[in-house]
């Protein structure tokens, strides 16, 4: 029998399990009497074997086969599971993932895992024995497993009357529906342009059926943030053994849904944070109960959803940030000036590690120093249109949040003019709009800036930023501003005109557009104008 055609299923009900298996042990190092989740790692071990052995995967098999057989004999106490037990299943669980990856690729043959094999049968918890570490093939397979993790190819569903779609699918899905929302924006502008009432009732019609279609497909497109976050406990714990420190890892939130789209571009970012937090934030047990601390530290993820975005908060009580040090730093590498560090907020100072090249590691490590990580998680951020804010505090730890919008693809806009041309500034930036006097701009320092709610402002003119001739005379009295917060700082961007705000397709851009600074996408209006969307965080 012809077992190919099962093959994209099992992949995904594989890494279903072993997702679901490296978490449970983690939990299982914290809270040993966990009857419940014994029992759960029992069962993923257990019906990975079988879809295995079914699927005729034998090494894969043997390998779910007997850490099923050591899990039994945790499950029945006759073995305690210790850290060195544990090393090795999760040893196993990455041996899996790399098989599990060659399987996908359709690697003519599965590598057996046969000396872990060993490992596993011939291991003693009471004497801790242990034998020699893989051989290069197997140590390959293992780092497979590990690294390349490819994404999802279907989505997971609970429900009986649910089938499982491929990611595609739905990528065209979103397509489609943005086009038939730009579609309709352009039969508008027609029937606008003709002057037919007829026209009103039936495209009126349309729009609506048009949105609910926009948010089924999203609604689709969405998953939970589970999705990307059963490798962190697995993530934390291996660094901080590593290390030799201890911490326990929380995540609150995890059944939350956000798009695919951003959950898979923003995984590495968060994992760098979660790096970061474990090398750089959290000190070992002997400098935590010198500094009066409990030995073992707390690194939780949260995160909570306020209306039409998430806030993904990464948290830790570790050594905290010195926003001194940092300036410090910042002035010796150059990334500042003496004068202008003297002026930075302390909000100001921390936003600092995001800048290229920037890092207060003494050495170079595998894990962090080289000073281009916080820059990529920034820029991830702003190209999603969020926004990264970091707060910190001495001998308390140190606070990293990530707003985001739930999606990117079809989003609520704010069309501005600036000279000849139109942008769009997505809603998710915009924290409000207002009109300014000129004898509300001050100049500050050699910068413009505005008094808003007590505080100074930077502004910023979109026609000087994007080319524009400046417009001039007594005739222009009110100066329209967009005010946008950035990296938790407002900043005003003075327009010619507010367009007002409309529901847009956003289109990726293209060779050699997506190198301009600024742009994050572009759209098309009713009447065929083509309309960019800003990067507000590149264009400031």
């Amino acid at each position: 029998m012809d077992m190919s055609q099962y093959r994209d299923l099992f992949v995904s009900e594989a890494r279903d399990h072993l997702g679901a298996f490296n978490g449970l042990i983690v939990r299982l190092e914290e809270i040993p009497d966990d009857k419940a989740a014994i029992n759960e790692l029992f069962r993923h071990a257990h019906s990975l074997k079988g879809m295995a052995a079914t699927m005729m995967y034998d090494p894969i098999a043997r390998l779910a086969h007997i850490m099923e057989d050591q899990l039994s004999r945790v499950r029945s106490g006759e073995v305690p599971l210790i850290p060195a037990l544990a090393d090795l299943l999760l040893e196993g669980s990455d041996a899996l993932a790399g098989m599990i990856f060659q399987v996908e690729s359709e690697t003519e043959t599965i590598t057996d895992a046969a000396r872990l094999v060993e490992r596993l049968t011939a291991f003693d918890p009471f004497a801790e024995k242990r034998l020699p570490k893989e051989d290069p093939e197997e140590q390959s397979v293992i780092a497979s497993g590990q690294l390349l993790q490819p994404p999802h190819q279907f989505r997971q569903t609970d429900s009986f009357k649910s089938i499982r779609i491929k990611t595609e699918t739905l990528d065209q899905l979103v397509n489609i529906a943005g086009e038939l929302i730009t579609n309709c924006h352009q039969l508008a502008e027609c029937a606008r342009q003709s002057a037919v009432p007829a026209f009103d009732e039936p495209l009126n019609q349309l729009s609506g059926l048009l949105r609910d279609l926009r948010d089924v497909v999203l609604k689709a497109r969405m998953v939970p943030f589970s999705f990307i976050a059963e490798r962190f406990p697995r993530l934390v714990r291996d660094l901080a053994r590593k290390q030799g420190k201890e911490i326990t890892f929380r995540l609150d939130g995890k059944n939350i849904e956000l798009d695919r789209g951003i959950l898979e571009e923003i995984a590495e970012p968060l994992v760098h944070i979660l790096r970061n937090a474990v090398d750089h934030g959290m000190e070992t047990p002997g400098e935590r109960v010198a500094a009066g601390k409990p030995s073992g530290g707390d690194i939780r993820l949260t995160v909570v959803r306020d209306k039409d975005h998430v806030e993904i908060v990464i948290a830790d009580d570790g050594r905290g940030m010195d926003s001194e040090r940092l300036k410090s730093k910042a002035v010796e590498k150059g990334l500042v000036t003496a004068e202008q560090a003297s002026v930075l907020t302390a909000q100001e100072s921390f936003m600092l590690v995001c800048s290229p090249g920037f890092s207060t590691a003494e050495t170079v490590s595998d894990i962090s120093g080289r000073g281009v990580g916080m820059d990529a998680v920034r820029s991830t951020v702003h190209s999603l249109g969020g926004a990264l804010t970091i707060h910190s505090e001495i001998g308390r730890g140190s606070r990293f949040v990530l707003r985001l919008p739930i999606t990117v693809s079809i989003i609520q806009a704010l069309i501005v003019q600036s000279g000849a041309i139109e942008i769009a500034f997505p809603i998710s930036v915009v924290t409000r709009t207002l009109e300014l006097g000129r004898e509300d701009i001050i100049d500050e320092a050699g910068q413009k800036m505005i008094d808003l709610d007590g505080a100074r402002v930077p502004v910023r003119s979109l026609n000087r930023l994007l080319g524009q001739p400046v417009a001039t005379g007594p005739a222009v009295d009110l100066l329209p501003a967009v005010v946008c917060e950035i990296g938790g700082t407002p900043i005003a961007f003075i327009a010619d005109r507010l367009c007002g705000q409309h529901e847009i397709f956003v289109r990726p851009l293209g060779s050699p557009l997506s190198s301009l600074r600024g742009l994050g996408g572009a759209t098309i209006t009713g009447d065929g104008r083509v309309v960019f969307v800003v990067d507000a965080a590149s264009l400031a």
